[in-house]
């Protein structure tokens, strides 16, 4: 029996309640089950550092074309069930220091599957926190969009956007 919430699981399946309800649903012909755990535990938290695996295609000549595995540093953002939502940096190099840019479709956004991802243990992880005005991720270099105008300084991710606020005129230069 295939338990879809196994699936992004950090105990793939091997736990107490999956045994229990592999035992108790046998014999009656159900094939896969979604249900709700109390147990289940993500296999990648927010902000975490990982290698995303690629694929890029090179053009040879016009009748052959080659396909090259490439790895790129990220950050996870979010898992959702068998996907991963991360952020690789435009123009990030490979891992293994070849000289393969990555250059991004989504400005650096990438959902790929578990199977292509791995935790990268050699970085630090990341705030991945999204400014509730502007929807960007500070903590990843992304540049605010914060309008000094219209959005208080307090409801933006204060620190980071603090210093792209535009000064605004003091009284005695609108007086001139």
């Amino acid at each position: 029996m295939r338990l879809m919430t196994c699936t992004g699981c950090k105990l793939a399946g091997n736990c107490g309640h999956a045994a229990f309800l592999r035992k108790a649903l046998r014999g009656y012909g159900i094939r896969s089950m979604k249900f709700a755990c109390a147990l289940r535990e993500e296999i990648f938290r927010p902000g975490q550092a990982a290698l995303f695996t690629t694929f890029v295609s090179d053009e040879d000549d016009e009748y052959r074309r080659s396909v090259t595995e490439v790895t790129y540093p990220g950050y996870v953002l979010k898992q959702m069930g068998s996907k991963v939502l991360g952020y690789i940096k435009p123009g990030a190099g490979e891992v293994s220091g070849e000289e393969i840019p990555f250059e991004p479709k989504a400005n650096g956004f990438v959902k790929m599957p578990l199977s292509r991802v791995k935790p990268d243990d050699q970085r630090d992880d990341a705030d991945v926190t999204a400014c509730r005005r502007c929807a960007r991720h500070i903590g990843l270099g992304e540049a605010c969009e914060r309008d000094p105008h219209y959005t208080p300084l307090s409801q933006c991710r204060a620190g980071q956007c603090a210093t792209l606020a535009k000064p605004t005129p003091s009284q005695e230069e609108v007086g001139r």
